[in-house]
């Protein structure tokens, strides 16, 4: 297993047309939503005209050799941080899965994720 510390502080937010969206940035995932588009990007990239927006947070990716093995680590990881009272979101993409902690939890989630005995990379 492979975690890594993305590199930029992330956004959240939600857009009405999906024209705003620049999705050839640096990292970028869009869903559909009630009210419009939910975008998770690079801060310094999230689109000018949001509806709602939340800046402050960071990115831990976990790679895997199977899907399966992916989704447990994953789950492990976040039950750790959620008994460590870090507010967490999983979110499961094609090639790895992605750990959403507020940057202000970032030092605490890396302790708590090597004292479970794995190395995670911060770039």
């Amino acid at each position: 297993m492979k975690l890594d510390v993305l590199p930029y502080d992330l956004t959240m937010c939600v857009v009405e047309k999906i024209e705003d969206i620049k999705t050839d940035g640096t990292f970028t995932y869009v869903g559909h939503a009630l009210e419009g588009h939910e975008v998770l990007c690079v801060t310094s990239e999230t689109p000018q005209n949001t509806i709602i927006r939340a800046d402050g947070w960071k990115g831990i990716t976990i790679h895997g050799e199977s899907d399966d093995s992916r989704t447990s680590l994953a789950e492990e990881i976040s039950q750790a941080l959620t008994e460590a009272e870090v507010a967490n979101l999983t979110m499961r993409m094609y090639e790895f899965r992605l750990l959403l902690v507020g940057a202000e939890n970032l030092e605490k989630t890396i302790r708590t994720i090597s004292s479970m005995g794995y190395a995670i990379t911060v770039q």
